[in-house]
């Protein structure tokens, strides 16, 4: 017989030799502690050579079982003895797993939100940002447009500002470029609008070697003027109201009529940013302020009902206090009541003063003395507002601009946006004339400063 054949019989014969030796070793363990227990139970042999009794494999169990009502007690009756402290402890352990959960775990599987690329990855979404570039939240907003993928157009009414933008942002950024919209100059406003839409509608070739593609319009974004006069209404000039209503209000107004065809025809969106603050509040001394933005938001919800069956999708931000980052070139890093930014030397509230003390002073003494002491609590009660995250800002205003993320996340409609921005607005309008005033900074009228000695007797 070949040995080769015997192996599986030896195999079988090991198997039950191991089978009858732990058989053995089972029965010698049982019958020793059956000993060790009768003999550890036995009078009849003395207690110093009793063996100690096996060890229950339920002891450690059972003892660890006895162990939790006592620390369950223990820390019950500690939380009963220390009410504040263990308050504070659960808050703390509350909000640092629910920071946990949304800034790490959640954050995981968040997508990156870029705009649709043509299938040879060339741009073709098209966005225009019709708002003064020396604003830092209007600078921030169009580069970061620009890095999400987007040819952003920004409309400008002056070679001055055209000469701006094609030296600090079109050089460093071949994607971002003036869109010259003129309303004392009908003539060359119809020529470039006629460009534009040459541009938009013109297949493009990214490359001699690459196939042709069409651009696609995302939307107009129109941003909220950057400053308004303040003060009593009756010391603002006619042409100065005047100035600012044309500028503020009738501009914004003609740049969405003459672009309200192509964005028809694209099915685009309309985003006005009004400022949310001073406008629900409407506090004193900013009556052109509060009649602007309530002009604009009454002017989005007629175009919203206007254009809404022809697939344009017309969205109000209603913005709050934004903490807007550093951009290279801008000349604006001050602190504003609805958009805050991080606050260097340019910007303290000491400026802010001085600024409210000038104005003061440049009124006649009836006038001072009406209302100089209320003025100046107004502009104190405005600083030191922290806002909220622009990257908030930048991704609602990505959804809205995205067709696919318009349909499945936001209608048109209100979007609150920044910090207090949704507070302002209903404490506004439920809020009293109290609360207002203190909100504002009012309540602070009481204190005796030695400026307004100063430019009391004046």
């Amino acid at each position: 017989m070949d040995p080769k054949d015997l192996g599986p019989y030896v195999d079988k014969a090991v198997n039950a030799a191991q089978d009858v030796a732990e058989q053995v070793d089972r029965t010698v363990h049982q019958l020793s502690s059956f000993l060790r227990r009768t003999l550890s139970s036995s009078d009849w042999i003395p207690e110093s050579a009793r063996p100690s009794p096996p060890p229950s494999p339920f002891n450690t169990l059972s003892g660890s079982n006895r162990s939790l009502p006592s620390l369950w007690l223990r820390t019950t009756s500690y939380a009963r003895e220390h009410p504040i402290l263990t308050s504070f402890l659960v808050s703390f352990g509350v909000s640092w797993s629910a920071y946990y959960i949304k800034y790490k775990i959640l954050r995981l599987g968040r997508k990156k939100r870029r705009a649709r690329r043509a299938s040879n990855g060339a741009r073709k979404e098209v966005v225009i940002v019709a708002g003064s570039m020396h604003e830092p939240l209007a600078r921030a907003l169009v580069l970061d447009l620009e890095r999400r993928g987007f040819i952003v157009f920004v409309v400008v009414s002056s070679f001055d500002e055209e000469r701006m933008v094609q030296t600090e942002l079109s050089q460093t950024r071949s994607d971002i470029r003036p869109l010259r919209l003129d309303p004392t100059d009908p003539d060359a406003t119809n020529h470039n609008l006629a460009n534009l839409h040459t541009f938009l509608t013109t297949p493009h070739r990214a490359a001699p070697t690459f196939e042709q593609h069409h651009m696609s319009l995302s939307g107009l974004i129109l941003f909220p003027p950057p400053s308004f006069p303040t003060g009593p209404l009756e010391t603002l000039a006619p042409s100065r109201l005047s100035d600012t209503l044309n500028t503020k209000l009738l501009s914004p107004l003609l740049t969405t009529q003459q672009l309200l065809p192509l964005l028809r025809g694209f099915h685009a969106s309309v985003i006005l940013m009004t400022q949310s603050v001073t406008t629900s509040i409407q506090p004193a001394f900013h009556a052109p302020e509060v009649m602007v933005g309530a002009a604009w938001d009454a002017w989005g919800s007629v175009l919203e009902k206007e254009v809404g069956a022809s697939g344009v999708g017309v969205y109000r931000f209603r913005l709050g206090a934004i903490e807007v980052p550093s951009t290279p070139g801008s000349s604006r890093p001050g602190v504003r009541l609805n958009t805050t930014t991080p606050r260097t030397a340019a910007s303290p509230a000491r400026q802010i003063t001085s600024a409210a003390t000038a104005e003061i002073l440049s009124w006649s003494y009836s006038v001072r003395q009406a209302y100089a002491r209320a003025f100046r609590s107004s502009q104190n009660g405005a600083n030191g507002f922290r806002g909220g995250s622009m990257r908030d800002l930048c991704i609602k205003v990505f959804e809205c601009l995205d067709r696919n993320e318009a349909k499945k996340k936001r209608k048109s409609g209100v979007v609150y946006c920044g910090k207090g921005a949704r507070m302002y607005d209903v404490l506004g309008a439920v809020g009293g004339i109290g609360l207002v005033q203190w909100m504002v900074g009012r309540a602070q009228g009481g204190r005796r400063l030695a400026e307004e000695e100063g430019w009391e007797k004046v």
